[in-house]
């Protein structure tokens, strides 16, 4: 019988199964595949995001991640999309897409405190970042609510 590989965490060094996403000790995400970095960085050094938001195509990238959370639901995970935005009244809020069937009234409790929690956490961003986010929203103020950063959670179905 062999041992189950691990993988180290790159910040904390904690031994870590090779499907895990984020570590278990400090939450931090694990390494990506060499692909996936490049299709990052070439995000990051283009205008994709503002001609997304210019052309008011957000709400494509926004269905498109809902998809996603649903073909992850098909394949047996059990996948929470966590979006956040500010609204027109400059109030940040949270939002959650998932595919969880909420019968259970406890069921629909938990997840109504994981988005608030979500939402604080949103609110807790130093300010700096705040003050990038309000600035993106104030220079195009005839556009859709900026979206704020995204976190998807996977949990696996036992």
């Amino acid at each position: 019988m062999t041992k189950p590989r691990k993988k180290p965490c790159p910040s904390c060094r904690a031994p870590n199964s090779l499907g895990r996403m984020t570590c278990v000790e400090c939450v931090c995400p694990l390494q990506f595949n060499e692909g996936l970095k490049k299709k990052q960085a070439k995000l990051n050094h283009c205008s994709w995001a503002s001609t997304v938001k210019s052309n008011r195509n957000s709400s494509r990238s926004v269905r498109s991640a809902q998809l996603s959370v649903f073909k992850l639901s098909a394949l047996g995970c059990c996948p929470i999309l966590f979006l956040g935005r500010q609204d027109r009244k400059g109030e940040i809020c949270g939002d959650i897409v998932h595919h969880i069937p909420l019968t259970d009234g406890v069921v629909q409790e938990i997840v109504k405190e994981m988005r608030r929690l979500y939402e604080h956490l949103l609110k807790s961003l130093p300010m700096d970042v705040q003050k990038v986010i309000v600035a993106t929203r104030n220079s195009h103020p005839t556009q859709s609510p900026s979206r704020l950063p995204v976190f998807m959670t996977k949990f696996e179905v036992l």
